[in-house]
Order: C-alpha cells, then sequence, then structure tokens
C-alpha cells in the first residue's frame, strides 16, 4: 500500500466545530512567548496583502503538529 496520496479519509472522523475552544494544551507549547509578526504577502496580480504570522524556527523535522486559534 502506498501512501505517496497522502493518507486515507476516514470518514468517521468527528469534524463539527466546537461553540467553544478549549484550553491550550502544554501550556501553550511552541506558540507560547512568541511574537506575532506582520508578513507581506504578494497574490499574482501584484496586489500585497499584510498578515499576522507567527515565524517559527523551534519546529522539529518529522514532528507533525497541529496549530488552531
Amino acid at each position: 500500500m502506498s501512501y505517496a496520496d497522502g493518507p486515507l479519509y476516514d470518514s468517521s472522523a468527528y469534524t463539527e466545530c466546537k461553540v467553544h475552544a478549549e484550553e491550550p494544551l502544554y501550556n501553550g507549547g511552541v506558540l507560547k512567548d512568541h511574537q506575532v509578526s506582520t508578513m507581506a504577502v504578494e497574490d499574482n496580480n501584484g496586489t500585497r496583502i499584510y498578515s499576522p504570522a507567527f515565524l517559527l524556527h523551534n519546529l522539529i523535522q518529522g514532528t507533525i503538529y497541529c496549530f488552531s486559534s
């Protein structure tokens, strides 16, 4: 079996959003104490959009991360 196209779809997965967010796990994890930066992103028409972004330099290759807000 090949996973070249990504993991198989699990139709039994819970997909409804919660009314209230849960408390952060691991005391805030990799986002704790990081400052939000503003990054300029340019679309195909040359229009620049400024968006808040976290620059994370402490991620480990091969580790799966999940971010939510």
